[in-house]
């Protein structure tokens, strides 16, 4: 499992990059999150139903808890990323988006005063320090935008916060249902923030090609759809 989660988000930088270079990227990625949500809590009714399961309260701090994660992590942590990616390369994107552990670790330590041992240090370190040799993202990328990289370094702290709070919350619903409710949620609050920044007026439909097409299909089928659940 976790080398299938590597292998989508490690190429979903590339299917991103391709994606946003046709499509305004806020708009891109509340699409994105809505059709794998709904997917999601589709192909989980259809389990539900044929197994004969007992129906799930879903109450409302359940749906308090997937707005507060909804925001953090989908709107704040993907929204930003989305948004930083059309001014970095793909390499540059994915290196800082790597920086999510390092500041899930500062946070916990300043917000809820845990204790990282030498081991945790150690790992944090070299893990980036490996990131950055294999995806060398200095190479063409001597002047960096400033915009983008903001954009990336605030994207990988609100996920750090969220993925620290979703620690704290008990949603008793299924995995399925969860990361649908969560995606759906996010991506419309996402195609929300593009109406509001004017990102319709920019589309232009003729440059959307098969490649793309076949990257954002790839995109919100496996790397989101699979990836989140």
């Amino acid at each position: 499992m976790l080398i299938t989660l590597s292998v989508l988000w490690g190429s979903s930088f590339l299917a991103i990059k391709t994606v946003i270079d046709v499509i305004p990227p806020l708009l891109a990625f509340g699409i994105r999150f809505a059709i794998a949500g709904a997917a999601l809590l589709i192909v989980h009714a259809f389990i539900k139903r044929h197994h004969h399961e007992k129906n799930e309260q879903i109450g409302k701090q359940h749906w308090k808890d997937i707005l507060i994660l909804a925001a953090l992590i989908i709107v704040g942590g993907q929204g930003l990323l989305a948004w930083g990616a059309q001014y970095l390369s793909s390499g540059m994107t994915a290196l800082l988006n790597s920086t999510i552990p390092l500041w899930v670790a500062i946070i916990a330590v300043l917000a809820y005063r845990q204790h990282l041992t030498k081991i945790t240090i150690l790992g944090l370190v070299a893990g980036f320090a490996g990131l950055m040799i294999l995806i060398n993202p200095f190479v063409g990328n001597v002047h960096l935008n400033l915009i983008g990289v903001v954009s990336l370094t605030l994207s990988s702290i609100f996920w750090a916060i969220g993925s620290l709070y979703s620690t704290r919350i008990h949603l008793q619903v299924s995995i399925l249902a969860s990361a649908g409710m969560l995606l759906l949620v996010g991506g419309l609050m996402l195609v929300a923030a593009s109406l509001a920044v004017g990102e319709f007026k920019s589309l232009q439909l003729p440059r959307i090609s098969i490649g793309s097409l076949a990257a954002y299909s790839y995109l919100i089928l496996l790397c989101t759809a699979v990836g989140y659940a």
